[in-house]
């Protein structure tokens, strides 16, 4: 027996459906959109649709699209298509295939629901109402969502509202127990969905995470995306040599530092052993010889501990216990004439 088709709503419908839409409201505007998303009503308006989306600058007023009736509400009325690969999108209720029992069983019902209220968050970037990110998945399940809809400048100009201070920047225990930092993890995928977005904030704390952990990423296989974009890969590993470089060149001093003070050091009130970094930099000269050798490791050492990141949160610093940071130094730079992207456009 073949599936049962489902009758899609219609816009004279809308007055029964309203009380469940989610509207968009806008002053002195009046939504003239109706999107239909896995039997979820969103109203939304067709201006601010148009103004930020080239997609929908493009389809709703295209040449083989009926005109609506006098006499429906909304002067747009679209509903989502679920494809076979389990993708979906939004099309002209009027030329929309029925809606089966085949076609809605292709996503479950939490697939559903996540990708509907992904789409929310798209129109909230739209309409620059706030939203949250929680998860780096999140954020490029976005990006791409947002790419397909040709509203990227929405999502960048929104991004970083959306995620400071979200739990992806938080360092915490996962579900059995072990620390994680979402973002610091995810930074080297996130730093090519920020090129995507041509947004400089997010980009150059995303190259910091992924300068400073490049020997890791190596070592757990190197991407295949980045390794199509040879421009962000070029600038990664020209700045993580110019980090190794500053390392090996405080070694050096390191080395000559101790040669020369031969046992000064054990016979100071600090134990040889906690000589840390962070204790040289921030101490005294602990009677060295040759104090100009001591001030010139201190000033690389400032340099080697510094951090660039404008969205950190967990409170930890480079090379502390049990942080996030541990194993990593987050001093890699990049001014914005060096980005990967123009930054004087307004839409792409």
């Amino acid at each position: 027996m073949p599936p049962a088709n489902k009758r899609r709503k219609t816009t004279s419908e809308v007055e029964e459906a309203g009380p469940s839409a989610i509207i968009f409201a806008s002053p002195a505007l009046q939504p003239d959109v109706r999107l239909m998303i896995f039997d979820r009503e969103i109203h939304c308006h067709s201006v601010l649709l148009k103004l930020h989306s080239a997609y929908f600058r493009k389809f709703l007023d295209s040449p083989d699209k009926a005109p609506a009736s006098r006499a429906a509400i909304f002067r747009y009325d679209y509903v989502s298509v679920i494809d076979e690969d389990k993708t979906w999108a939004l099309v002209a209720a009027a030329k929309a295939p029925p809606l089966t029992e085949e076609m809605s069983s292709r996503l479950t019902l939490k697939q559903k629901d996540s990708q509907f209220w992904l789409f929310e968050k798209l129109l909230c970037a739209i309409y620059t109402r706030p939203y949250r990110l929680n998860r780096s998945s999140e954020l490029m399940e976005l990006v791409d969502l947002a790419d397909f809809y040709c509203a990227l400048p929405a999502v960048s100009a929104t991004i970083i509202n959306a995620i400071i201070d979200s739990d992806m920047m938080k360092w915490e225990g996962d579900s059995i127990g072990h620390p994680k930092f979402d973002f610091g993890d995810s930074a080297h995928k996130i730093l090519l969905y920020a090129a995507k977005l041509r947004n400089p904030v997010l980009f150059r704390e995303c190259f910091i995470h992924t300068v400073g952990r490049w020997e890791s990423i190596q070592n757990g296989g190197l991407d295949i995306d980045i390794r199509q974009k040879p421009e962000i890969l070029r600038l990664v590993l020209i700045e993580y040599i110019e980090c190794c470089k500053l390392i090996m060149q405080i070694d050096q001093y390191l080395m000559s530092m101790f040669w020369e003070q031969g046992n000064i050091l054990r016979q100071s009130s600090l134990p040889h052993h906690d000589v840390q970094l962070h204790d040289l930099m921030n101490g005294d000269d602990y009677g060295m010889k040759n104090p100009g050798l001591y001030h010139q490791i201190n000033k690389m050492l400032k340099q080697l501990l510094s951090s660039g990141l404008v969205l950190e949160r967990t409170g930890f610093r480079t090379g502390e216990d049990d942080g996030p940071f541990r194993d990593y130094f987050l001093c890699a730079e990049i001014d914005d004439e060096a980005m990967p992207f123009p930054l004087d456009e307004v839409d792409w």
